[in-house]
């Protein structure tokens, strides 16, 4: 980037100014007309006040008066360099200080963005420091006013205000003026808003950086002046003698170079013509791939925030309107006034309060007028049409309720669904799309989460409209929370005013309360009417075209159409149904021409229903089963279902045979409209998303919601004997008995036509579900809906029921069934188990977790029901029975969360063994789980948990033991150390804070249903507490706390903090003696007089000290590693004692060169006196990552050998291989470790000689923290962050083989790698439930050593390797999770088939019976609610 060219004052001032204007021509009128230039800077901090109460009243707080101070003091001595240039200095800050209040302005209307805008502001601000520095010398110096500093101020000036520039368009729209030719150029190079946002800060710095530049060259400049005065005046007199002898030779060398210098220029000329027309010719070529790049960005961008907006499915219904459209209907509405004076902006009403004003029309009519077609037609016809004196269409936005399905009846369904086209038609748009990646940037400036919440959609639907927007919504009463979505929507109206179209019944009270009177339109009858004449007329012709109607009666056929007219009465549904009811083939042709001589006078849909009921009570008894059950599948559906289902659902009523062939849908389908007399017709399944399998899956609806109504309210079998209607004009069951009936469907095929084991037919294989939806149809619905039925069943026998008023038969005989039933499915614990797993395998993945809330108002209604009606066939054993259903389905949300939802399969294996109980599931018995729970000591003023926790288990696996630190209530009062910080004059005592702390030492028996064996209660001495708290005092901010805890292989021994304590039986077995020594800490605190006195720091250059402890394996050897404050480290080695009494000595001693960071782990030789660690730092003046082994119990500096080194990749410690050869290092983010050889001379006696090492010895082996007991010489080792490590060196071939054991939130799994290039293998050890902090644990593998043990995973907590600093976080004590061992049987862990079991065993028999591969009905009884089958009996006993 080359400098700026020296430029003069006026010129200065001409390109200030220029920079002005081109910042006010970039804003829009609106926005120009909220700016105003910011003269002081009283003026700016008083708005800066008034917008913090503003901010402070939506976001709950806001740091914006300190970010605006802060611009303001470093803009300041930048603005005081300008007034030494330029003579105008306060007209051009003012325009600064003006733009940033217009930003903050503009910016406060989004509360979801506020805290980016500050963010920029925080970055603007770094860019502008020390410019104090360069005010004091330009003052000074009068040569810097002709240098290229002013032009680079310029520029820096012009920076700025393009960053406010940018800002501004976030959050205003273009003004539709034309763009600069440099706007068009850098569109080609469109970038997301924080990159370019980051590249403009770029520029900005890297302008600030040439400012500094030229203040350098300056300076040099005067130094290098005077020094080449004296050169030029000692060199002149050398020069003037040599000058004439030159002369001559320089003449002719001069015109050698000038003919030489001619002949090229006439080359180059020629040169350049030539590469002229290839310049433009690759210049052509990168300008289209830019296009093109710039083009799959912006499609790239469009497609990530569709997906991020998440909206459902919305066009369908526009699809399905448009072909229910008659040419030349329903155009009427374009002629409407009040249409027309909405649609250019005529009407005047005034704006109700909280509600709606001009631009803003309701169209209402009654059920079945056609309102829906009427808004396919605004919309195709706005579409169609541009707007007035321009060729852009419109900006047309729709969106169309629907009661029955869940992801379309809500109002933020709406909202997405707008945002969503919103993307589509501005995807080329970069400065749209600009908006929408602001919004996906959460306030910790991460990637946004994957789905946008409602709060965030509410924003970004204000942030996507505009003035000339046009919303049609239609069916407002059939969204569930339209009280919610219009009041948002009246919101919007409010601030951007776009124009919006609402279509919906006349009863929405809350429309005639906030749309103006002069708005509303109601549909007029004779408009109607006509729309009703035209499709009579063309409905009547193919009829009598299609033979169903006789020829001879056509000339009757506009006196039809008349009588159709006025039966009709304004209501096209009615001329459907009557279009639909005449092609039923339960009619002759004399039958359906007096249903026309009939309608005589205008008819309502009760009418027309009874007549459809009529046909089909007279239709054969099957026909009128179908269309009965059909109808009521239908009707009470919580969720949408397929054909598919539906046929399965009526074979379990036995209407349809079993054996079907799934190809023939539309044959059932066809069936099904007959036999309902037309008032259900086909429509596509659009359950889940438009990848999901179920997605245009061929299925039935009713015609329209008011048919549903009529048939429930006029025809429907009552669950009261006093409302029953006369019998022959009841078709379906009321909704109470409807519900209850389809219930009882619901769990009849998970009874008797699904498997009662595993859906995949194998124990820890997962059934997708599109192989449940067709292997067995039906069940996936019927474990989701059978309990949606229940809530429904509850809230309509409450509506219907009345005192004294006796249940009817019906009702009785169906609640009879539900009751029998439902007991057989609480009772055979397979299916419970198999019903969980189909429920979490299902697509119907907006219902989370199973309902257990339903079953809960079924229980608490029969109780009651129970008092009122002891007839009932309800026993209390179900009930109760019910109610411990309730209980164990909580437990499993509860335990397992979501994750079931990804490993359904576990229902049958690791499921039951995490819960508190499982009566009512199938229990495997593969997963046993034993919790090792510490308790608070009983001191007053100790909180619940534990600030720290560490376990361990011993070496053989049968013991755990659990050491716990408990702090006292001041420490967790954070105000004492901000007052603490914040006053840092005066020192502050630590003594309160220090005190009072305790910790407590367990030990448990490490087996199923193990107990504790031993518990000790251990004060800690304040002395103790004063240098980890120190450590976490001197942290400002921070929650971590250096708490230096170990135990050693034993579980007898541990340490804490300066102290080592050991645990001794005494004679009575119940009671344990406790011994303690103190460890030879270098305790620097004690060499200051005020020990206990701390005071903040003034800076922050050194580290507090702290001090870690590492037990060795097998013998009684401890490792302490101090780090002063100086950065200094030192390495002590001790011996103990604890077999009398408890004594330490210092074995060795030794002090780390300086200059290195922290080690962090220490690592003991298993059986040699070696010690070996990995180190970063500077080796011989390079940094480089080292590793070191020390034979501690040799002399320096022969002990200490530096075997490995890298000054490219940094590494850590894996371990030491058993045999005692090896010590193993990998570099970061690799798998495969590198291997080193132990120097010879500090081995004492090496196990094998170097030529007979066996390769199955040579494994690492276990550290401090072994997590797998040694079974044939190898054993598991953890390398931190739930991770541990097995390695195999194969001598004959160098390869090594690693077998990894890593904890995820999911599960434990063991993996299998080699560097020889073989595939590797894995396998699940164990799937894990919703445990908070399982990755954060080290897990110790132990194998069974016979054939009936189980595979041992104990979980120890160690959080403090696991933390940076190596502290405890106060918010991760013990990781949430107490420390747990899990016994699992090998036959359930399987590697690549599921029929090949761990460790070459085979996998556990079947033992929850035969599951059927087909649909088919199972031989059942069912008999006093229990379900009768003495094989599956006699197999459970077995």
């Amino acid at each position: 980037m080359g400098a700026p060219e020296p430029a003069q004052a006026g010129q200065s001032i001409c390109h200030f100014d220029s920079a002005r204007k081109a910042f006010l021509s970039s804003l829009s009128p609106q926005d120009r007309g909220l700016y105003g230039p910011c003269e002081s800077k009283d003026e700016l901090f008083q708005f800066a006040e008034q917008l913090r109460s503003i901010v402070t009243a939506k976001l709950g707080g806001s740091r914006i008066v300190g970010a605006i101070r802060d611009v303001h003091d470093a803009f300041e001595p930048y603005f005081k360099v300008i007034e030494i240039f330029v003579s105008s200095s306060p007209e051009i800050a003012a325009l600064i200080w003006g733009s940033l209040r217009l930003v903050l302005q503009l910016a406060s209307n989004f509360v979801s963005f506020f805290d980016n805008v500050i963010r920029l502001l925080e970055k603007l601000t770094s860019t502008f420091r020390q410019y104090a520095d360069v005010f004091d010398l330009c003052s000074k110096c009068e040569e810097l006013r002709a240098s290229r500093i002013p032009n680079v101020l310029e520029v820096i000036y012009t920076d700025v205000l393009e960053v406010l520039q940018s800002a501004v368009r976030i959050f205003t729209r273009s003004d539709g003026t034309a763009k600069r030719t440099t706007v068009v150029v850098g569109s080609l190079m469109w970038k997301p808003f924080h990159l370019r946002f980051q590249d403009q800060l770029d520029t900005l710095a890297e302008h600030r950086k040439s400012l500094f530049r030229e203040i350098s060259i300056w300076h040099v400049n005067i130094l290098t002046r005077d020094r080449a005065r004296e050169v030029a005046e000692h060199s002149a007199n050398i020069r003037y003698r040599e000058l004439n002898a030159a002369e001559l030779k320089d003449a002719s060398e001069e015109r050698n170079l000038a003919s030489e210098e001619r002949s090229l220029a006439d080359l180059e000329r020629r040169q350049a013509s030539e590469a002229r027309g290839h310049t433009r010719t690759l210049l052509s070529q990168i300008q289209q791939r830019l296009q093109n790049l710039e083009a799959g960005r912006m499609e790239s961008s469009s497609r990530n925030i569709i997906h991020w907006v998440s909206a459902p499915i919305f066009n369908e219904v526009l699809e399905r309107s448009r072909k229910l459209r008659q040419p030349e209907t329903a155009t009427w509405i374009f002629r409407e006034e009040k249409y027309r004076k909405w649609l250019n902006n005529e009407l005047s009403a005034p704006t109700t309060s909280n509600g709606f004003g001009e631009s803003v029309l309701w169209i209402s009519g009654n059920p079945g007028s056609g309102k829906t077609v009427i808004a396919s037609s605004i919309i195709d016809h706005l579409k169609s049409t541009a707007l007035p004196h321009q060729d852009s269409p419109r900006d047309v936005y729709y969106y169309f309720f629907e009661y029955k399905l869940d992801t379309n009846n809500t109002a933020c369904s709406a909202y997405r669904s707008i945002i969503a086209q919103t993307i589509s038609r501005y995807r080329n748009d970069g400065q749209m799309i600009n908006k929408f990646l602001f919004a996906m940037l959460d306030p910790n400036g991460n990637s946004g989460q994957p789905i946008a919440g409602e709060a965030t959609v509410r924003d970004l639907l204000t942030l996507s409209l505009s003035s000339n927007s046009i919303l049609i919504l239609d069916g407002i009463d059939e969204c569930v929370d339209y009280e919610a979505f219009l009041g948002t929507l009246a919101e919007v109206w409010r601030s951007i005013g776009p124009k919006i179209l609402l279509l919906s019944r006349a009863n929405v009270a809350i429309l005639r309360r906030g749309v103006p009177v002069d708005n509303w339109l109601v549909f007029p009858k004779p408009r109607v009417s006509e729309d009703i004449t035209i499709f009579s007329d063309c409905e009547l012709q193919r009829l009598f075209d299609e033979g169903i109607l006789p020829i001879h009666a056509e000339s009757q056929k506009e006196d039809m159409v008349q009588r159709m007219v006025s039966g009709a009465d304004g209501m096209f549904l009615w001329a459907r149904l009557v279009i639909n009811f005449t092609r039923s083939p339960y009619m002759d042709m004399n039958q359906r021409l007096h249903i026309f001589s009939q309608i005589n006078a205008p008819e309502g849909l009760e009418i027309i229903s009874r007549r459809i009921v009529e046909l089909i009570k007279q239709s054969p008894k099957f026909a009128e089963n179908l269309a009965s059950k059909v109808l009521m599948q239908l009707i009470y559906a919580p969720c949408p279902i397929s054909s598919r289902q539906l046929r399965q659902a009526l074979v379990i009523h036995d209407i349809l045979n079993p054996d079907w062939d799934p190809d023939t849908v539309r044959e059932f389908e066809d069936s099904v409209i007959m036999a309902c007399a037309g008032v259900v017709e086909r429509c596509p399944l659009h359950q889940g998303t438009s990848e999901s399998f179920l997605y245009n899956e061929p299925a039935l609806r009713l015609i329209h919601r008011s048919v549903s109504e009529v048939l429930v309210e006029h025809h429907a079998i009552s669950c009261l004997q006093e409302d029953n209607a006369p019998s022959q004009l009841q078709l379906l069951p009321d909704v109470v008995i409807g519900n209850l009936c389809s219930a009882t469907t619901c769990l009849k095929q998970l009874l008797f036509y699904t498997p009662a084991g595993p859906l995949s037919g194998d124990i820890g294989r997962k059934v997708t579900a599109n192989t449940l939806y067709s292997q067995f149809c039906f069940t996936d619905y019927a474990a989701v809906c059978w309990l949606l039925y229940l809530p429904s069943f509850v809230t309509a026998v409450a509506t219907k029921s009345r005192p004294y008023v006796p249940w009817s038969a019906p009702f009785m005989r169906e609640m009879s069934e539900f009751t029998a039933v439902l007991q057989c499915f609480l009772r055979n614990q397979r299916t419970v188990s198999v019903w969980i797993e189909a429920f979490y395998s299902t697509e119907y993945t907006h219902i989370v977790h199973p309902p257990s809330e339903a079953l809960e108002s079924f229980v608490t209604w029969a109780r009651n029901a129970l008092q009122q009606s002891p007839m009932l066939p309800i026993q209390l054993d179900l009930i109760k029975e019910m109610g411990d259903l309730v209980t164990e389905v909580q437990d499993v949300i509860r335990t397992w969360g979501e994750s079931l939802r990804d490993t359904p399969q576990t229902v049958w294996d690791e499921m039951t063994g995490f819960l508190n109980s499982s009566r009512c599931f199938w229990n495997s018995n593969s997963t046993e789980v034993s919790y090792q729970r510490t308790s608070a000591p009983l001191h007053c003023g100790l909180k619940r948990d534990p600030v720290a926790l560490l376990s361990r288990t011993s070496r053989s696996g049968d013991r755990k033991a659990v050491l716990s630190v408990w702090a006292n209530a001041l420490f967790y009062d954070g105000n004492s150390k901000a007052k603490a910080w914040q006053d840092g004059r005066w020192p502050v005592d630590l003594t309160a804070i220090c005190s009072g702390w305790v910790a407590t030492y367990e030990v448990w028996n490490n087996q199923p249903g193990g107990k504790r064996l031993a518990r000790v209660e251990m004060p800690i001495a304040p002395s103790q507490m004063l240098i980890p708290m120190r450590s976490y005092w001197y942290h400002r901010f921070s929650t971590e706390i250096n708490l230096p805890m170990a135990i050693d292989p034993s579980v007898s021994t541990f340490a804490i903090l300066g102290t080592l304590a050991s645990l001794k039986p005494s004679t009575d077995r119940h009671e344990m003696k406790l011994f303690t020594c103190q460890l030879p800490l270098e305790d620097e605190a004690a060499q200051e007089v005020h020990r206990f006195s701390w005071q903040a720091p003034i800076t922050h250059n050194k580290q507090p000290a702290m001090y870690s402890i590492t037990f060795a394996m097998k013998v009684d050897h401890l490792a302490l590693l101090n780090w002063k404050d100086s950065g200094e480290q030192s390495i002590t080695v001790c011996g103990y004692n604890h077999h009398v009494g408890l004594e330490v000595r210092v074995l060795h001693a030794v002090h780390v060169e300086s200059g290195m960071m922290r080690i962090e782990r220490l690592i003991f030789h298993p059986d040699q006196k070696i010690l070996g660690y990995c180190v970063q730092g500077r080796l011989i003046r390079k940094w480089k990552s080292a590793a070191f082994i020390w034979g501690y119990e040799k002399d320096l500096p022969q002990s200490f050998s530096l075997i490995y080194d890298s000054h490219i990749q940094m590494f850590e410690a894996v371990g030491f291989s058993s045999c005692g050869l090896f010590f193993l290092v990998r570099p970061r983010f690799t798998d495969v470790p590198h291997v080193v050889h132990i120097p010879e001379h500090l081995l004492e006696q090496p196990p094998y000689s170097p030529f007979e090492v066996p390769s199955q010895a040579c494994m690492p082996s276990s550290s401090h923290t072994s997590l797998v007991s040694t079974v044939a010489g190898t054993s598991l080792t953890p390398t931190g962050h739930g991770s541990s490590e097995l390695w195999g060196i194969n001598t004959a071939t160098g390869y090594l083989s690693g077998l990894a054991v890593k904890a995820s939130a999911s599960g434990i799994d063991m993996t299998s790698t080699s560097n020889s290039g073989l595939p590797g293998h894995s396998m699940r050890l164990v799937t894990l439930p919703k445990w908070r902090g399982a990755n954060e644990t080290i897990q110790r593998i132990v194998l069974p050593k016979a054939e009936e043990d189980r595979l041992k995973i104990s979980f120890d907590i160690d959080t403090q390797s696991l933390s940076t600093h190596s502290a405890y976080q106060l918010s991760k004590a013990g990781g949430g999770l107490p420390p747990v061992t899990v016994f699992r049987d090998t036959r359930f862990i399987t590697l690549g088939q599921p029929s090949t079991g761990m460790l070459g065993t085979a996998p556990p028999p079947l033992t929850i019976g035969d599951a059927p591969r087909q649909q088919s009905k199972r031989k059942h009884d069912v008999k006093d609610g229990l379900y009768s089958d003495e094989e599956d009996t006699a197999k459970r006993r077995r």
